[in-house]
């Protein structure tokens, strides 16, 4: 099936995609779910979130101040009935751990969030020290940037969605890589017309450099710089990529 032809009926009304925009691939793809959070107080234990693949490990809520707790809020996304909050200052983030997959070098993140609309310039929701960042920029600008390696040469591809989040709607996103070239989308997730948002995939023209240790949720671990501002709900990785039509029947 074409996805510029997909039928409404593909998602249930809490959460539809109406329009496609005629970028998007057409093409289903292969990916094992390997890492699934759910950042809701009632996931939340001893200061973890499992994984619910039962492969990933724990999701470590860290503090600068251990007398510190966390805060939920009675926001509910999907089955996430309270989603942790982050107030946009260095207090806390989350520590992934994302050594779950193998030599492939295709590979996918999906990830629910609401910005709140404040806090800085940049602001990250996901991303490590070495080659991986997925944030907000220039008031709510949502991009993507991965470090690859040509020769002896390494640099940064740079992705992101058109427009700007808007501020309190929640957001569904993506970060897909698959056959050398990397996508970007999002889609508003409350809204029954809502338009999947997106760019053409963009070549890599190199390999991934992508060590996974030090995997951060709302912040960023090198200098622990960039705090998120906002709700997120929750994390997926995939070893494989995942097609578009399958990121829009995803649900958390």
């Amino acid at each position: 099936m074409k996805l510029n032809s997909l039928m409404l009926s593909l998602r249930t009304p809490l959460f539809l995609a109406a329009i496609l925009i005629s970028s998007v691939s057409e093409n289903t793809y292969a990916a094992d779910l390997v890492g699934d959070w759910h950042f809701d107080e009632g996931a939340y234990s001893r200061g973890k979130f499992s994984d619910r693949t039962g492969m990933g490990g724990d999701a470590k809520l860290v503090y600068l101040e251990s007398r510190e707790v966390p805060e939920f809020l009675p926001d509910a996304i999907g089955s996430v009935r309270h989603p942790l909050r982050f107030d946009g200052s260095r207090s806390h983030w989350l520590e992934i751990p994302c050594q779950v997959l193998d030599a492939s070098p295709d590979l996918a993140l999906e990830f629910w969030f609401k910005w709140d609309g404040t806090g800085g310039k940049e602001q990250f929701i996901v991303g490590n020290a070495s080659g991986l960042i997925l944030g907000l920029k220039e008031k709510g600008k949502l991009y993507s940037m991965v470090r690859v390696r040509s020769g002896d040469r390494e640099r940064w591809v740079y992705v992101d969605t058109p427009g700007r989040v808007e501020a309190g709607v929640w957001q569904h996103a993506m970060l897909s890589i698959h056959d050398g070239n990397v996508q970007l989308v999002r889609v508003p997730a409350r809204q029954s017309d809502a338009v999947l948002i997106g760019a053409k995939p963009r070549a890599l023209n190199g390999d991934l450099v992508i060590q996974w240790q030090g995997t951060a949720v709302g912040i960023n671990p090198h200098g622990k710089s960039s705090p998120f501002s906002g709700s997120i709900a929750g994390f997926k990785i995939y070893d494989g990529a995942l097609d578009t039509e399958t990121f829009l029947m995803s649900e958390i």
